[in-house]
């Protein structure tokens, strides 16, 4: 069994593509009217070009069908040789890239842009890559959850992230949205590196560091031990959105 060093280091060190979430992880509640696997797929197999963002370590992207001909992903510098691996036979040109960063390619480059994952996405630099008549499609964890964890660490008085937030910088940055779908889910936490992972990647508390809270944490990965979970509630959303053509 992992330390708790061990697993702190874990949690502060992963990323969604390589990390072994579906061991640290449970999902339960309401699940998702949607496979977005599935819906990915159909939309892929409908365009030319398309940018997969954050695609962790290429495997699912993988696993898909049928790709455009010129397909592009993102990932972490972290995680980028394990997605060139998995992606090379489709013949998929897989960039570093870090969260935060703008994107390294061309204006109106691609007819469809993908996401699945908790990390962050511009907007902005979204539409500015998609081509005219271009579509984004997202499955986000939402950030109208985690309550019970954020009131842990932060205390009930704290600013949320609406949805109706994320869909407004989409509009702002001259996307029109076509289909917008919600679901919450409970989420385990099956030990104290799925909690930093958590706080890390999932929830963005934009103070988070061990050292900042080392006893909140200990005081948890003992609870943790006790009860072998911490559950929390979540939201994901599935977005699509369009970017208007130019017109004659």
């Amino acid at each position: 069994m992992a330390s708790f060093a061990q697993l702190l280091v874990a949690g502060e060190r992963s990323d969604p593509g390589g990390w072994a979430v579906t061991r640290m992880f449970g999902w339960g509640g309401e699940a998702t009217s949607w496979v977005f696997e599935e819906v990915l797929a159909d939309r892929l197999q409908r365009v030319d070009s398309a940018l997969d963002l954050q695609v962790g370590d290429g495997s699912r992207l993988a696993a898909v069908p049928e790709l455009p001909d010129h397909t592009v992903a993102t990932t972490t510098p972290e995680e980028v040789g394990a997605a060139r691996a998995a992606l090379a036979e489709r013949g998929v040109w897989v960039l570093e890239h870090a969260e935060g960063e703008n994107l390294p390619l061309p204006a109106n480059s691609f007819q469809l842009v993908t996401a699945k994952g908790p990390a962050h996405a511009s907007a902005s630099e979204i539409a500015r890559v998609l081509a005219p008549g271009g579509s984004y499609l997202a499955q986000l964890l939402g950030p109208a959850g985690g309550f019970e964890l954020l009131d842990y660490f932060l205390g009930p008085d704290r600013g949320v992230t609406r949805l109706a937030d994320t869909l407004d910088s989409i509009r702002l940055a001259g996307l029109d949205i076509l289909d917008t779908r919600v679901a919450r889910v409970s989420v385990e936490l099956r030990d104290i590196g799925a909690v930093v992972f958590a706080l890390r990647k999932l929830l963005w508390v934009p103070d988070f560091s061990i050292e900042r809270y080392a006893a909140r944490l200990a005081t948890l990965h003992d609870q943790i031990r006790r009860e072998g979970a911490v559950v929390t509630q979540a939201t994901r959303y599935l977005i699509e959105a369009v970017k208007p053509d130019a017109g004659p």
